[in-house]
């Protein structure tokens, strides 16, 4: 029963970290001092490591999100480079990785500017190794755009048409964006 007990209460805490004890206790059968000695217990053990808020970022003016594959020097140190990246506002997580890169890097930007800016400082103090030539298969598509007022005339209200799915446009230092989400950098 311990460990059922135990899964049904971390179940609960990973879906709402702010749970009261009396909270737990009503879902799981017990009272709120067995939860809380339960809970205790677990965390004592290193099951649970902490709690934490979820933060959407593009409420903090950081919509703009990217992945980057990176490729350490081979004179830099892994650790120094984690630090780095850990102390950049726009770093939102980092994935040590096995095969062609070392690390994947989520960011999250307030705009091309920042990412360009973050880029930037990742290379020139990171370690990271020059990107790679990229080369395309295809010729590069342009966004149709609809100037158009629609029977709006002099109004500024229009809208531009959203791209079609595939079209791509590339940015300084290799970067591509489908024009509502960045994709990898190969680094």
């Amino acid at each position: 029963m311990s460990n059922t007990v135990d899964d049904r209460i971390l179940d609960i805490l990973i879906r709402n970290g702010r749970a009261t004890y009396a909270q737990i206790a009503h879902e799981v059968g017990l009272s709120a001092h067995a939860v809380a000695q339960r809970i205790r217990r677990l965390e004592c053990r290193g099951v649970i490591r902490g709690y934490t808020a979820q933060i959407d970022p593009q409420q903090l003016g950081r919509g703009l999100v990217a992945y980057i594959d990176v490729r350490l020097l081979a004179t830099t140190d892994p650790a120094t480079f984690e630090r780095l990246a850990l102390s950049l506002v726009a770093t939102q997580r980092i994935v040590f990785v096995t095969g062609r890169f070392d690390f994947i890097v989520e960011l999250a930007c307030r705009d091309t500017a920042d990412l360009d800016d973050t880029v930037r400082q990742l290379r020139s103090q990171g370690g990271v190794a020059p990107p790679r030539p990229a080369s395309s298969c295809e010729p590069p598509m342009q966004p149709e755009v609809d100037s158009t007022i629609d029977g709006m005339a002099g109004s500024a209200e229009w809208e531009a048409v959203p791209p079609r799915a595939g079209h791509m446009a590339r940015l300084a230092d290799g970067w591509t964006t489908n024009l509502r989400s960045w994709s990898r950098v190969d680094w």
